[in-house]
């Protein structure tokens, strides 16, 4: 380009200030600087969005405060769950080993005190049945020893009846009275004693008397089994709940049979009834007691094998056909069927007992284990109650970390943010703009050939002299302050800057665009810097 032409070198000269001397050099550096590089409010913009704005910190710390609550709940809820399952069971199984505690001292009762109660009252009342039957003052006076057995089973029955009206069915209003204590008991049966010997008495008065006493002793003792769940256990408790009623039903059946002896059959049709009934409800009971328990129903079978042999049962047969008219009275043949009776009643009671002994042993395995896991969930409880507390603070600390490392990592990318942004500012300097975003895209730029452009060079007029009057950093400086001016203008006109050598400036237009546009273009860049 020719040097002599004013209007270029007068632009630019104008542009950077170049006519007032160095002094306008350091001017235009000032202006230049502004648009070199963001300002440092520009680098961290999320610093000063956390730090310049009271609202905005005391929103973040709300917000930190509730992410760590939410987590610490997190944690805290499924180890309350889990202290609050292992109360749960802790108090099931206190309950249920008080339960099985309960019907084991039950058992060794109904065996040891209320069974020997129970089985001197059955005796007590088919002698005195037999007594009233065949009015035979042989067994009265045996009475009075069978007297003196029940009175003694009274004594020592170590824990006396509860009276509670759990213990009664719903058609009775209260416990029966005369078992408050020992002496009333005792005084109760005592005056229904006086009344048989004074023949103030009827058989059936005397069976019933007897048989109430029974059965609530019975329903007493069997209650406490029912609250029992144990799956191992229930069923021979059944069984043996049976065993028991079978064998009161079979001593009323001893009773009747001993009374259809001595009168010669059954004059009254109810009595008759009632024996059918009782020797009914012993088989059914017998048969489900054997279904419940293998000790039941092989000790059983073989009871009715051995025991009642071929005379019981043509005695019994008697009995069922009930022939009064060919029936004779006879004592002995009553005292013959009481003895067999009792025979079998006793083997009941063995089998009973050996049921009772078996249950015991699985009743003491089942506590033993269930205590075994009662002491490791207690056990479980104290390591959680001890170990909770450290979960909780290790989950707050590391909460605490999360949220710093969450802060330092959006301050990190808003900072990378600042530096890509000014990374492709600088691409785009350095390169066209069709170029640069074709190298962000990660796409290969190709040559490209051009029928016609419009090339424009500049140089500063005097630029030699003005070098040997400055110094290096003075001239660098210049430059600087020069070329991003003009650098800062063309981006608003149609024209790109392709190089800078010295004072020379190399730019280009379009390809399309002719040389007097380019001149227009450097013409409004100078009035626009003006």
């Amino acid at each position: 380009m020719d040097r002599d032409k004013p209007s270029a070198h007068t632009v630019i000269g104008k542009c950077c200030g170049l006519d007032q001397g160095l002094s306008g050099a350091n001017q235009g550096d000032n202006r230049c600087n502004n648009l070199l590089s963001p300002s440092t409010s520009d680098i961290r913009p999320s610093r000063d969005r956390c730090q310049g704005n009271d609202g905005t910190l005391e929103s973040s710390s709300y917000q930190h405060k509730k992410q760590l609550f939410r987590m610490i709940g997190v944690t805290v809820i499924p180890i309350f769950t889990l202290i609050g399952l292992n109360i749960a069971f802790l108090h099931d199984a206190a309950k249920s080993s008080q339960a099985m505690q309960r019907v084991q001292s039950q058992i060794e009762h109904s065996i040891m005190d209320l069974g020997t109660l129970i089985h001197r009252l059955q005796i007590e009342r088919g002698i005195s049945a037999l007594y009233i039957s065949s009015n035979n003052s042989d067994f009265l006076q045996d009475l009075q020893s069978h007297y003196i057995a029940t009175n003694s089973a009274a004594f020592n029955i170590s824990v006396w009846f509860h009276r509670t009206s759990k213990h009664t069915h719903n058609h009775e209003k209260e416990d029966p009275s005369y078992l408050a204590n020992r002496r009333t008991f005792l005084k109760y049966i005592q005056d229904f004693r006086d009344q048989l010997h004074q023949d103030a008495t009827t058989l059936h008065e005397e069976l019933r008397f007897y048989t109430d006493i029974i059965d609530y002793i019975n329903r007493w003792t069997l209650y406490n089994f029912r609250v029992l769940s144990n799956q191992n256990i229930w069923p021979k408790l059944v069984s043996y709940e049976q065993l028991i009623l079978a064998k009161d039903h079979a001593g009323i059946e001893r009773a009747l049979g001993s009374a259809f002896f001595a009168m010669g059959g059954f004059t009254n049709y109810s009595m008759y009834r009632w024996f059918l009934k009782e020797s009914s409800y012993e088989d059914a009971l017998l048969e489900i007691s054997s279904l419940y328990s293998s000790i039941s129903e092989n000790e059983i079978t073989n009871l009715t094998r051995l025991v009642r042999d071929q005379s019981l049962n043509i005695m019994k047969d008697e009995i069922i056909q009930n022939n009064v008219e060919s029936q004779l009275p006879s004592w002995a043949k009553g005292n013959d069927w009481f003895k067999k009776m009792t025979d079998y009643i006793d083997e009941l009671l063995a089998i009973q007992a050996r049921l009772a002994d078996n249950i015991m042993i699985d009743l003491a395995y089942a506590i033993d284990l269930l205590q075994t896991e009662l002491i490791i969930s207690i056990t479980i409880m104290a390591v959680i109650l001890l170990i909770s507390p450290l979960i909780v603070q290790l989950i707050a600390l590391q909460t605490k970390k999360i949220q710093e490392i969450s802060e330092t990592l959006e301050i990190k990318m808003d900072e990378l943010a600042v530096e890509r942004e000014r990374s492709e500012n600088l691409l785009g300097q350095m390169l066209p703009p069709s170029v640069a975003q074709e190298l962000k895209m990660g796409n290969t730029v190709h040559a490209e050939y051009f029928e016609q452009v419009t090339i424009f060079f500049s140089d500063l007029v005097n630029f030699t002299s003005v070098c040997s009057q400055s110094t290096p950093l003075q001239v660098v400086d210049m430059l600087n302050t020069l070329y991003h001016v003009l650098d800062g203008t063309i981006e608003q006109f149609d024209a790109y800057k392709i190089e800078t050598i010295g004072d020379a400036y190399m730019v280009a237009s379009e390809c399309f665009v002719a040389w007097n546009i380019i001149a227009a273009n450097v013409m409004h860049a100078e009035f626009y810097i003006s």
